[in-house]
Parts: structure tokens; sequence; C-alpha cells
């Protein structure tokens, strides 16, 4: 008898301390959720992103699914052989051999879950970072764009004021000589009728002349 409550105690012990508790993997998924989530509407401009980050939380939802039943299935079959042992003590000893083993292979099974879903957050974690650098790469990129069409622009403020600047001198230039052009034609108009006037006093003396021959 003894030795049954020691054996009891022991699988007790196994239980509490081998086992993940469900509530734990529910807000462990929750929280999960809640992060992937808010992943996923950052980047709902981006399909893509979008599929690879439903895909990734789909596949942590049935890791936690599984781990969660695995742990059931270990509550259900240690209440089971405990039940059994106080209805046969004498097979005691080789029913509770039968359960470390099959506990051992729970846990195996719920350490490949784990490691599963370490592989699967690693995974998570370098797509996020790496969709950051390609967010930070498409925003270096559009700088440089903008920054090239922003020196292109400069440039051609540059050339245009360099032509507006030529063109202003050809227009002062010509304006003096249509100015100079202006006063030479004055001059010649002046010139002009004076001649005429000469030509028209000189006409005038010689009629006057013949006139007085005759």
């Amino acid at each position: 008898m003894e030795k049954t409550s020691i054996d009891r105690e022991l699988l007790h012990s196994t239980r509490t301390t081998s086992l993940i508790n469900t509530s734990d993997l529910t807000d462990m998924s929750d929280a999960s959720y809640d992060r992937d989530m808010k992943y996923s509407q950052n980047e709902s401009s981006n399909q893509l992103s979008q599929s690879a980050v439903t895909s990734i939380f789909t596949s942590w939802q049935f890791i936690f699914n599984e781990l969660i039943i695995q742990n059931r299935r270990l509550d259900e079959k240690i209440d089971q052989l405990e039940k059994t042992c106080y209805q046969n003590p004498n097979n005691q000893n080789e029913r509770l051999n039968i359960a470390e083993k099959q506990m051992k292979d729970l846990h195996i099974g719920n350490n490949q879950l784990k490691n599963q879903f370490d592989n699967h957050t690693k995974h998570c974690n370098t797509f996020a970072n790496n969709n950051q650098v390609s967010e930070e790469q498409d925003n270096q990129a559009r700088l440089n764009k903008l920054e090239e069409t922003n020196n292109h622009l400069n440039t051609c403020l540059v050339q245009l004021n360099i032509r507006l600047n030529n063109n202003e001198i050809q227009t002062n230039k010509f304006d003096k000589e249509n100015k100079e052009l202006k006063e030479k034609m004055k001059l010649l108009q002046e010139q002009s009728r004076q001649q005429l006037e000469t030509s028209q006093e000189f006409i005038d003396l010689c009629l006057t002349q013949l006139n007085d021959q005759a």
C-alpha cells in the first residue's frame, strides 16, 4: 500500500509538471492571433503578404489545436489509469509502466509540436523582417526617384532661367537698336525736308529769273 501511495503521488507529480496548461495555450493562441491580425491589417495593401501571413496563422492554429488535443488525451489517459489503479491494485506497477511510456510518447509529440511552433515563429519573424527590409528598400527607391526628379526639375529651372536672361539681353539689345534706327530715321527725314526746302527755293529762284528775262 505504501508503494501504491508513492506511485500515485509520482503519477500526480508527473501530470502536474509535464502537462501544458490548456488555458495557457489558449492565451498564447489569442496573443499570437492578435499579433498576427495587427500585422495582417498593417499589410492589407499587399495581397501577397496578407496571404503569407494567413498561411502562417493557419499553421499556428493547427499546432495549437494539436497541443490542446494531445494534452487532453494525456489528461484522459491519466484519469483512466488512476481509476484502473484504484480498481486493480495488483496490476498497478505494470499499468504505471505503460502509462509512463505513453506519457513519454506524448511528451515527445508535444516537444515536436513545440519545435514546429518555434520554427513557425522564427519563420514569421524572418518574414516580418524581410518584409520590413523590402518596404524600406521600396521607400528608398521611391526617395531616390523623387530626388532624381527634383534634380531634373532644378536643372530645367536653371536652364530656363539662363534662357530668360539671354532673352532679356536680346530684347534689350533689340530695343536699343530700334531706338537708334528711329533716331537715324528721324534725322534722315529732317535732312530730306531741308533738302526739299532748299530745292524748292532753288526752283523758285530759277523761275523768277526766267520771268525777269522774258
